[in-house]
């Protein structure tokens, strides 16, 4: 994807969505075309911003042994974990800011936020962060 670097901030903009990485604070924060927004951060004070691969955002924690590939998709976004020995840490802490009005859903072991309507806005999986787009 076709990003912009601004002051701390690396920005993708389409006419779908808007999305900014705080190279600071670690945080993804993506925006859809109707104006719905999150944002997701690892929860690690230690974790600290390493260099920009074409637009693959990585940080690290050297001392813990593990490093968080960010990475801006169509549609969506990802953080890919690198555990790089038998002593990383096994499990993270993410934080999940939301709209004021919307709340995050579980249903059958998967996850949605939804809107203050009670539409599913966002899916939530594994492997990132995927934009549900309405049919209609």
């Amino acid at each position: 994807m076709d990003y912009q670097v601004q002051e701390n901030n690396i920005v993708t903009e389409t006419e779908n969505f808007t999305s900014n990485i705080n190279l600071d604070d670690n945080e993804i924060t993506y925006t859809d075309s109707e104006d719905n927004s999150v944002a997701i951060s690892i929860d690690d004070p230690d974790l600290k911003f390493v260099e920009n691969v074409d637009g693959t955002i990585v940080y690290e924690n050297e001392e813990e042994g593990y490093s968080v590939d960010n990475q801006i998709l169509d549609g969506g976004f990802r953080q890919l974990f690198s555990i790089e020995s038998e002593s990383s840490p096994k499990t993270y802490k993410i934080d999940l800011k939301l709209d004021e009005g919307s709340k995050l859903v579980e249903k059958n072991g998967l996850y949605f936020v939804e809107n203050s309507e009670g539409e599913i806005i966002f899916t939530l999986v594994k492997h990132g962060l995927q934009i549900v787009r309405k049919l209609y």
